[in-house]
């Protein structure tokens, strides 16, 4: 059944099985979900410990920076007069200066200065500038405190 011309999940595997699809079912060693920004955090730091650190080959610019491990840094990120990790992200394009990131992930072309955030997660495009804590926040958006 279509709605505005979308599939429900439920109705695109029951069309799979009249065509012919075959399913089979596998136990999982883990499940780690997503859906809200605590387990978006927990998975990060559970793919971070097993596997994602790049902290001793990333080619990131670090100037007067602090790298604690675990982290995983994209290697045209900028980060200067920060520290960073453990537990944090920070995609392609973005600049950290002056901040500290613990258990966050940034986002890709984001800009953060003068802040220290922790269990944050900082969405694309975003300009963020003198703040401190937990925040989450969407892509293209502002946030400067004095």
């Amino acid at each position: 059944q279509m709605l505005q011309g979308e599939f429900f999940l439920a109705d695109a595997f029951n069309l799979m099985l009249e065509r012919g699809a075959r399913f089979t079912t596998q136990r999982m060693a883990i499940w780690q979900d997503c859906g809200v920004p605590d387990f978006h955090l927990e998975t990060n730091r559970w793919l971070l410990t097993n596997g994602s650190d790049n902290s001793s080959t990333t080619a990131a610019r670090l100037i007067n920076s602090t790298v604690f491990p675990p982290v995983h840094l994209a290697d045209d990120a900028v980060i200067e007069n920060s520290t960073v990790g453990p537990y944090a992200v920070v995609e392609t394009g973005c600049t950290v200066i002056d901040s500290k990131l613990t258990d966050t992930i940034v986002m890709a072309n984001t800009r953060i200065r003068d802040s220290h955030l922790y269990r944050s997660l900082v969405g694309e495009r975003t300009t963020v500038q003198g703040v401190a804590g937990s925040i989450s926040i969407s892509d293209d958006s502002t946030v400067i405190q004095s």
